[in-house]
């Protein structure tokens, strides 16, 4: 790990947003635009995977953000980084170019603090202007563990 940037947490909030991203910053950006404006006031941390184009600098200087950079390409398993500095009950993953739609998180952690066994969730993702559900989606929803 080599830069660490927290810029901290809300007070009282109850999800973290784990993000990674690597040679993406202008998506980045973008998703992090979104997600700093979410009515539950996430905790963020994104975890750069070995950026060369100025990722780390840029994020880092968003309010809110906690920006680690891994200084090599860690892939998916950069997320675990990011967890193990969560403070929260409960992280949400984001790719950098997505983003958790205003509410979203706040009724996901109350589920989980409603059914202690709950591990996960899996979102429903909606792609493009029209926001139409991605066909991933039938294939979650049909899975041994159902809907």
């Amino acid at each position: 790990m080599a830069a660490l940037n927290r810029s901290g947490p809300e007070e009282g909030a109850d999800v973290t947003v784990v993000m990674i991203t690597r040679d993406r910053r202008e998506s980045a950006l973008r998703s992090l635009r979104h997600l700093v404006e979410l009515p539950e006031r996430p905790a963020v941390i994104v975890v750069d995977n070995g950026s060369s184009d100025g990722t780390v600098e840029t994020l880092s200087a968003v309010p809110g953000v906690t920006v680690v950079a891994a200084g090599r390409n860690l892939a998916c398993a950069g997320r675990n980084l990011g967890v193990e500095l969560a403070t929260t009950p409960c992280v949400a993953f984001a790719d950098d170019d997505s983003w958790w739609a205003p509410g979203s998180l706040a009724r996901a952690a109350v589920l989980f603090a409603a059914h202690p066994r709950l591990a996960v969730l899996v979102a429903r993702t909606r792609v493009g202007a029209d926001e139409r559900g991605d066909p991933l989606n039938a294939e979650l929803a049909a899975a041994p563990d159902g809907p």
